[in-house]
């Protein structure tokens, strides 16, 4: 349970509004877009990116260390939600993050200045920062 603001507790993404020391029964769930909507130490438990970002409001004082990896909108994997959340991020699907020249079954080279036998140069496609951001492709027959 965090404080916000005077009168104002969250609580396991659910806001409760307090009066005379005493906070009411009916929990008031906060809509966000980002943690800055949850106050100083609140986070957003968002998904979808751009426009069709939402989420909920919700406080860790800290995250577990097991692995269930999500993507988040910026392309980078975190080894679960709440890492995700706790860095602003917000979540496009469960799972590491795969660019779409893997998806489309070719490979980001990793600072080659060459494609392996096989494959060709292609489009960068997605491949992620801190790769040399080549996409290689199989070679077409």
């Amino acid at each position: 349970m965090k404080k916000l603001a005077t009168g104002v507790i969250l609580l396991s993404g659910f806001m409760f509004l307090c009066g005379y020391g005493m906070c009411g029964v009916d929990p008031v769930e906060v809509i966000c877009t980002s943690g800055s909507d949850c106050g100083q130490d609140g986070v957003c438990e968002a998904t979808g990116c751009g426009d069709e970002r939402e989420g909920t409001c919700a406080v860790y004082n800290l995250c577990a260390a097991n692995y269930n990896p999500v993507c988040s909108c910026d392309g980078v994997t975190y080894s679960n939600a709440c890492y995700a959340w706790t860095a602003d991020a917000s979540i496009m699907y469960y799972g590491e993050c795969v660019s779409e020249c893997e998806q489309q079954g070719g490979y980001c080279a990793h600072w080659q200045d060459i494609c392996e036998d096989g494959y060709i140069d292609a489009e960068p496609m997605g491949c992620p920062m801190g790769r040399s951001g080549k996409c290689c492709m199989a070679e077409n027959d």
